[in-house]
């Protein structure tokens, strides 16, 4: 990856793999130590806060210079939904707004008609 973005836009990329169940308190600790991070997964249950501590940058500015194609590829109603106080501090995934079809049957049902 970093060949790729080293080339485009003079870029090198390190990943830091941090377990699931340590990536609260690891963040927590990247953020309030002040490292370096350029970008970072945050969730709903701590972008309020991170936004009010300072620790999220707004992307308003950066989305219209670098991330046209963001723009032009995930909805308004999406995108929007990152916004606090009229600014975006992050983006939006998809994932949540993602369904599959699936259908749930009582088992006494499905061994009645014996659809199983």
């Amino acid at each position: 990856m970093s060949k790729i973005t080293k080339e485009k836009i003079n870029a090198t990329i390190k990943f830091t793999s941090i377990d699931s169940a340590a990536w609260d308190q690891q963040a927590t600790l990247m953020l309030a130590g002040n490292e370096k991070v350029d970008l970072i997964y945050t969730k709903s249950a701590t972008y309020s806060s991170q936004v009010a501590r300072g620790q999220l940058l707004p992307l308003d500015d950066l989305k219209k210079k670098f991330g046209p194609d963001i723009l032009k590829s995930i909805e308004p109603e999406i995108l929007s939904a990152s916004k606090i106080k009229g600014q975006t501090f992050g983006v939006s995934s998809f994932r949540d707004f993602a369904s599959f079809a699936g259908i749930v049957l009582r088992t006494d049902l499905l061994e009645k008609y014996k659809i199983m």
